[in-house]
């Protein structure tokens, strides 16, 4: 009796990563904006920005929108 083997043919695939959407946030909604709502700012602008950008890099997403409430104070001691 010869025995015989069913051999297929496969492409490499290109791209090894299984989820061809580049954005590193997992569930991307649609027509959304990200928000940071900030309390007081006291003329602490700059290090509320940094803190955003540190946000914005670990999370893999952009702020769009950041909400200033109670004091702001852009130049504070002055």
């Amino acid at each position: 009796m010869a025995s015989s083997t069913l051999e297929t043919a496969s492409e490499p695939n290109p791209n090894p990563n299984p989820n061809p959407n580049p954005n590193p946030n997992p569930n991307p909604k649609p027509n959304s904006i990200n928000v940071v709502v900030e309390g007081c700012a006291h003329g602490e602008l700059d290090a509320i920005y940094a803190s955003i950008r540190r946000i914005e890099e670990v999370q893999g997403i952009t702020v769009d929108l950041l909400i200033c409430c109670g004091d702001f104070q852009a130049i504070r001691g002055r």
